[in-house]
Order: C-alpha cells, then structure tokens, then sequence
C-alpha cells in the first residue's frame, strides 16, 4: 500500500500542465511588469515613428523651397567654362590681328624675300608707319594706342589681384578701353600741344630784340 501511494505521488509530480494553466498559476504582479513594459515600447515605436515621419516631411519642405540666392553648383560651372572660354576667344583673336599687322607691314615687297629679312625689317617699319600716322592724324593715333594700353593695364591688374589668366571682369576691360580711348588719348594730345605751344612763345619773347634792349638799358640804370 505505500509503495502504491509512492508511485501515485511520483505519477502526479511527473505531469505537466499546459500554458494556459501554468499562466494562470503565475503571479499577478509579473503579468503587470509585462504589459508595462510592452506598452512602454508600444509608445516608444510611435515616438520614434512620429519623429521620423516630421524629419521626412521637413526634407520634402527644404527640396520644394527654392532659394534664388543658392544656384545649382552644375550652372555656375557651366557659365564660368563659357564665360572663360569667351575670355580666351577675344584675347586669341585680338592678338592673332595685332601680331598679323605687325609682321605684315612689309607685305607689298615680300616678294623674294626670306623670313629673317621679314623679322628685321617689321619693327623698323613699324615705327616708320607709327610716326606717318602721327604726321596725318595724330589724335585717333594716340587714342587708339591709349585705349589699348588702358585695356591691358586693367587685364594685368585683374590678374594681379589674383584672378584667374581668362577670367577677367569683360566690362571692366572695355570701360578702362573707352576710358583711355575717349579721355585720355585726345585730351593728353591737346593738353601737351598747349604746353609745347607756351614753352616755344616765352622762349620766342625772352629772345626777341626788344626784350634784350629792355634787359639792357636796365642794366646800365642799375650800374650807374
């Protein structure tokens, strides 16, 4: 009879009870931690969720907006290479005519003539024909040569400055040209013509008969 009663109390000991049983044998206050905790990450994943939802509806704001102070770093590449290229075309084709004039100032008798007696004669008959302008017309000569001479002065200050070599300001260029060629060229002409006019008539009167006479006679009144 105990032996019987030993294995009835083993038998019953060695069965296990399903979940729903053992959940219900749980104590309450583990099951309160539980829901707790999984409404705390409940509320955490809507936290999360609400914050990531604003942050993608402010991007969709910011690439809607469009700022005209900010242009697209592509278009301002593109209207620099032009801009440059622009630069690099006038400065080509400017020094392609005034190297063309220069060493063609001799093309009437280049026949026969071998390129080393070309590039000896071209600087000496340049100025020759420099100095036959400035014979018939002076003053577009040396307007023109100021305008040319302003134009590159503002080019080489550009670059000092620290800009690149084809990337100089256009219209600054050409408003430093037009101020040489305008004002500096024929009111220099007419300001030294002025001069060299005044110099030549003082000299003409402190050399003149009447003067010497004057300056004599005060220097006898003076001796005596």
């Amino acid at each position: 009879m105990a032996s019987l009663c030993c294995s009835t109390t083993t038998i019953i000991l060695s069965v296990k009870f399903p979940p729903s049983i053992r959940t219900h044998t749980q104590s309450p206050r583990l099951n309160r931690l539980k829901t707790q905790k999984q409404r705390i990450t409940e509320r955490r994943s809507l936290i999360v969720r609400s914050i990531t939802e604003d942050r993608e509806a402010i991007d969709v704001k910011k690439s809607d907006t469009f700022d005209p102070q900010e242009e697209p770093k592509g278009e301002e590449e593109d209207d620099r290479l032009m801009s440059r290229g622009i630069n690099a075309a006038i400065v080509l084709a400017a020094g392609t005519v005034a190297v063309t004039k220069l060493l063609s100032i001799d093309h009437d008798y280049w026949h026969g003539w071998t390129l080393y007696e070309i590039l000896r004669y071209a600087p000496e008959h340049n100025w020759v024909a420099y100095e036959q302008i400035l014979k018939t017309n002076p003053v577009l000569a040396k307007m023109a040569i100021s305008g040319v001479v302003y134009s590159l002065g503002d080019w080489i200050a550009q670059c000092y400055e620290g800009k690149p070599l084809f990337e100089f300001d256009r219209t600054r260029v050409l408003r430093s040209g037009l101020v040489g060629f305008t004002l500096h060229g024929s009111l220099s002409h007419y300001y030294y013509q002025f001069c060299e006019t005044e110099q030549v008539e003082g000299v003409e009167e402190a050399h003149s008969p009447e003067h010497s006479l004057c300056f004599l006679c005060q220097h006898q009144l003076d001796a005596v």
